[in-house]
């Protein structure tokens, strides 16, 4: 399903940072939040960013991020500039569903992964999984010895 969507789109990162946004309508994002967030490099984020933003997906904003200073804990908030979704997009709702439209072939990704991140006891689909976009958790794992690493991606 990803790569019909890569193919329809363009591009993987383009597929990448729309399903980042579209998921997170209410959240901001900084280039580097959507870079590391959206597993794409700097230069196709950017390109990719320019482009959504263009066509009124995205709109700049600017706002308050904390910034973790040395070893002491320190914090500091600053302005930052990033990118919201535009909740106004005349096409949300149907891109919402499209990209949430999950195939038979990504269910058994999805298990594939997560037989992979340690010994489960139990897993819970809600949320983006059943379209429920109101849900607050959409994937709850529970287990002995979890890799985050391997369940972030």
């Amino acid at each position: 399903m990803i790569e019909v969507l890569e193919k329809l789109f363009g591009s993987n990162a383009k597929v990448k940072i729309m399903r980042l946004f579209v998921f997170n309508p209410t959240d901001n994002f900084d280039i580097n939040q959507i870079i590391e967030r959206s597993k794409v490099t700097p230069t196709a984020a950017r390109q990719e960013i320019t482009n959504l933003e263009k066509i009124g997906m995205l709109k700049k904003r600017s706002f308050f991020k904390d910034f973790a200073l040395g070893r002491n804990k320190k914090v500091e908030r600053r302005r930052v500039s990033g990118w919201v979704l535009d909740e106004t997009f005349e096409y949300l709702e149907p891109l919402r569903n499209l990209l949430a439209h999950v195939s038979p072939e990504r269910n058994k990704e999805i298990l594939k992964k997560l037989s992979r991140v340690g010994k489960l006891k139990l897993v819970i689909i809600s949320g983006f999984f059943i379209q429920n976009w109101d849900s607050r958790v959409d994937l709850l794992v529970v287990g002995d010895n979890l890799r985050k690493g391997t369940l972030d991606t």
